[in-house]
């Protein structure tokens, strides 16, 4: 359809794609997130963050949070994973 000022018309996203869209960028930022100089306390504010806005499942969550860790920081974690 065009418009009565000639230029085209185009759909609107359903409200859901648009939310889709959204969330689409800080999955992406939080897959990509690593520590790099930053500090551990830092780091973790900003993965929480981003976290927050995905609707990725707790063991992936996790499993993003580990690999974006610093060398150093991964040393200093038990091996077994977290003491109950």
């Amino acid at each position: 359809m065009n418009r009565l000022d000639g230029s085209e018309e185009y759909p609107v996203m359903p409200l859901e794609s648009h939310t889709r869209a959204r969330m689409a960028f800080p999955t992406i930022k939080l897959i990509c997130l690593e520590q790099g100089d930053l500090t551990l306390e830092d780091n973790t504010r900003d993965f929480l963050d981003l976290a927050c806005l995905t609707n990725f499942p707790d063991r992936l969550i996790c499993f993003y949070y580990h690999h974006g860790l610093s060398e150093r920081c991964k040393a200093r974690l038990p091996v077994n994973g977290p003491r109950e």
